[in-house]
């Protein structure tokens, strides 16, 4: 059940709630955003960033209130432009239990 729970934090990544500008609901999915929400969104809306094909490879939980997921992902910073690259990404993110609640590490680079 905690594998399928810390899965469930990453929803508005796969959900590409970024890419639909649902910026609430991505900060919602952190831990401890370093910035507020009307940053972050400036952030986000500022990098033009899509993301494509998200995936959740492996959970590995290390204690009651902290997991890795080792997560594949596209990311395009201009898909409008006509040299519409995606860059294929594998990383492992950090997520904690918050109140009850899975949430992912804030990125440094983000």
């Amino acid at each position: 059940m905690r594998v399928r729970a810390c899965r469930l934090c990453l929803r508005p990544w796969a959900g590409a709630d970024l890419n639909k500008t649902d910026w609430r609901t991505a900060y919602s999915s952190y831990a401890s955003p370093s910035v507020d929400l009307a940053t972050a969104s400036r952030e986000w809306a500022d990098a033009h960033d899509t993301y494509l094909d998200f995936r959740v490879l492996e959970v590995r939980v290390t204690d009651a209130d902290t997991a890795w997921l080792r997560v594949t992902y596209a990311v395009s910073a201009n898909p409008s432009s006509s040299v519409f690259q995606p860059v294929t990404l594998e990383e492992w993110w950090p997520v904690h239990k918050v109140d009850g609640v899975w949430k992912t590490q804030w990125m440094p680079r983000q």
